[in-house]
């Protein structure tokens, strides 16, 4: 879709191999090519090589890049004995000995589902980017670039804007899930962003941190809202969007996770979603015509009344549970 809002707001959406407009893994490469001055990042998954290797890019032609990443994909949780917290030795494999095992897990070729994430991390740390694991117990689940942008204006030589949307860094999410990336060219939007990195820098994360809602700002005659979760409870917003949304045939929300084993974006382990929660989504969708697609992919997005006329109304991001962290910023 083309850029909008006299071209401070671009959208994209994809994979491409499901038929989509745009290849989001490039999106975010040509995003980070473009910084002058400065990168924070706050991204929930690194694996795809291709961002990481823009990171490294913009990091050796001079630009102060900080990254924030969730620990769970870079740390092995161990399993510990009850009471004294030892960690439980591995297994050995055939024609080891324990003392073999614990050389392999400890030294040797990491042959574990992060292998590729940690391989990124060694690579940013041997290049110097400042690197670091959120602070908090509960998932981090943000996904944003702020782009030249520092103590509430554009550095100079700079070219600000800010990227988010539901899709992690990751070849899983920029290929295979569906999912949106948005860019916003708004000193306004960069503020709440800035804010909410400097609260990572210092170690602060989570519930009631980020005030009172924010107002519906205006930007080149698109309202917009930022909201962060817990605290601006952007589950209610989709709700209202919902039933402002007119039955259309174009007219679709995408459906909310609600349990099953999670893989690729998301968190690893078991998690299910308050069922009061879908049945209320469910029911608000029902009143606006609308209602909660299936499928097996993990998708984020979701948008209603989407005419020739133009967006009339994006929330992006679905929900996670409370003290995620979670942002939707509404456009």
């Amino acid at each position: 879709m083309p850029p909008f809002a006299d071209s401070k707001i671009e959208a994209y959406v994809g994979p491409l191999g499901l038929g989509a407009a745009d290849d989001r893994e490039a999106v975010i490469v040509d995003f980070l090519a473009g910084a002058r001055s400065k990168l924070d990042i706050a991204v929930q998954e690194l694996d795809s090589e291709a961002i990481a290797r823009a990171i490294l890019a913009a990091s050796w032609r001079g630009v102060r890049v900080t990254l924030f990443l969730e620990q769970d994909y870079l740390r092995s949780s161990l399993k510990r004995e009850k009471g004294t917290h030892v960690p439980i030795p591995p297994v050995p494999k055939a024609g080891e000995t324990p003392e073999q095992a614990l050389e392999r897990v400890q030294w040797q070729e990491d042959e574990t589902d992060l292998k590729e994430n940690r391989r990124i991390l060694s690579a940013l740390l041997r290049s110097d980017v400042e690197t670091r694991g959120d602070f908090n117990p509960k998932i981090f689940h943000q996904k944003f670039i702020l782009r030249d942008y520092d103590q509430g204006k554009a550095t100079t030589p700079g070219n600000p804007a800010l990227l988010t949307g539901s899709a992690n860094f990751t070849w899983t999410d920029t290929h295979v899930n569906l999912n949106n990336l948005f860019v916003f060219q708004s000193s306004f939007i960069c503020r709440h962003y800035e804010l909410e990195f400097e609260q990572l820098r210092h170690g602060l994360f989570g519930r009631g941190l980020h005030g009172e809602e924010p107002k519906t700002y205006n930007l080149a005659g698109v309202p917009v809202k930022v909201l962060f979760a817990p605290d601006h409870t952007p589950e209610l917003e989709f709700m209202k969007q919902m039933l402002k949304g007119k039955p259309a045939p174009r007219s679709s929300v995408s459906r909310c996770r609600t349990g099953g084993r999670c893989t690729g974006s998301s968190k690893p382990g078991t998690w299910r979603r308050s069922a009061t929660s879908r049945s209320a989504y469910a029911a608000t969708g029902r009143r606006a015509g609308v209602r909660l697609a299936g499928g097996a992919r993990d998708h984020e997005l979701f948008m209603h009344d989407v005419r020739d006329r133009g967006i009339r109304a994006v929330v992006d991001e679905a929900l996670e549970p409370p003290g995620g962290g979670q942002t939707a910023t509404r456009s």
